[in-house]
């Protein structure tokens, strides 16, 4: 949602999981205020999924908290420790053949 306004069809998908629950979660968001649904410019029966301003804080307040995270880990492992551990882990991903789903974000929770 950050760079597209998905429908909730499109979220489902993307997410793996079905339409109702999409919308459920969608739902849930709105109701907390971190995003809404508008029509779409060009077909008003679609309706996209958007963050509000207060969803767009909350990624910019995720990504700070990320960045203060790796602060912290450098320094207490150390510039070359990390990199050396981000670069096996990155190793162990292709490896895995995982590497290409992280690239598209397509990285489904474990179940």
């Amino acid at each position: 949602m950050l760079h597209t306004r998905p429908t909730i069809g499109e979220l489902a998908e993307k997410l793996d999981m079905t339409q109702q629950g999409a919308s459920k979660a969608v739902a849930e968001l709105e109701r907390l205020g971190y995003a809404e649904r508008l029509p779409d410019p060009h077909d008003a029966r679609i309706r996209r999924v958007t963050l509000t301003s207060r969803g767009q804080e909350a990624v910019t307040a995720a990504r700070h908290a990320r960045a203060a995270q790796e602060e912290h880990l450098r320094q207490r492992f150390g510039t070359t420790a990390l990199d050396a551990a981000r670069t096996l882990l990155a190793e162990l991903l292709d490896d895995l053949g995982g590497t290409a789903a992280v690239q598209r974000r397509e990285v489904r929770p474990p179940r």
